[in-house]
């Protein structure tokens, strides 16, 4: 993907459970690490492989020329389960294996940022820090919890639901984007989708934007570079959330209609 005067560097958290079912990874065997087509590793040796990540992370865009645009994707296989941690944060925190894996997180994203300051990318780059889905609840402690909003109230109410259902639990989850003097700190408070960042990404290019189909996401420039207290334009009226090729609900402001509701 081409930025015109622009990188991106885009986190997310993703899963590193061995599923069992039709959905199968039937075994550690099963997981495979490519680089670009070829095979590199068999089966994954996991307790390191954010160590990796990150020093490839850091070494790509030590080869990065400011006259150029670029990408960067970065796909964590945290903080899902089965949790693993290298030695550096194997029982760092004395909080349990979930506290590790997010210091190591927290490491991680720390090293590319300072990579980003080195050399000298760091105030012409947006960083977007998002993730999939909310906790494996079926791991109970291991899987985290899928935390709280404050509503009008004032009250904290814990979401309900977790991964594969589309309760907020499961589909609501926190995003941070950063762009050192283009976006000013503040909260927003409307749901966008993680669809939302292609478009956006095609307008900060300079792109027309994608008019031969019609697709679900939308540009968030409106909402990413406003200020505290100004007016945010709606993005969505209505968010359609799927599981695979299902429609199970639907969403509209404060109201959202449910056709299924998985339950386990």
């Amino acid at each position: 993907m081409t930025i015109m005067g622009l990188a991106i560097v885009f986190v997310s958290i993703l899963g590193g459970q061995w599923y069992i079912g039709n959905i199968t990874l039937c075994a550690r065997m099963s997981c495979l690490l490519y680089r670009n087509k070829d095979i590199v590793e068999q089966p994954v040796i996991l307790e390191n492989l954010t160590l990796r990540f990150t020093h490839e992370s850091v070494k790509f865009i030590e080869k990065q020329s400011s006259s150029k645009p670029w990408l960067l994707k970065m796909s964590y296989v945290k903080v899902h389960t089965a949790l693993f941690s290298s030695n550096l944060f194997d029982g760092k925190t004395g909080l349990g294996s979930f506290a590790d894996n997010v210091a190591e997180l927290d490491w991680s994203v720390g090293k590319i940022m300072d990579a980003l300051e080195a050399n000298g990318f760091l105030e012409n780059t947006m960083v977007i820090f998002s993730s999939d889905n909310g906790p494996y609840l079926e791991r109970e402690e291991e899987a985290g919890n899928s935390g709280y909003v404050i509503g009008t109230d004032g009250n904290q109410h814990y979401l309900k639901g977790g991964k594969g259902q589309n309760w907020e639990g499961g589909i609501r989850v926190p995003t941070i984007a950063y762009w050192a003097g283009k976006i000013p700190a503040k909260s927003v408070e409307q749901p966008i989708s993680l669809m939302d960042f292609f478009p956006t990404f095609l307008n900060l290019a300079g792109h027309p934007g994608v008019t031969d189909r019609i697709i679900d996401g939308k540009d968030l420039t409106s909402i990413l570079f406003n200020n505290e207290g100004e007016e945010q334009i709606k993005i969505h009226d209505f968010l359609f959330h799927w599981c695979g090729n299902t429609l199970h609900a639907v969403s509209n402001g404060e109201y959202k209609m449910h056709w299924i509701t998985p339950t386990w």
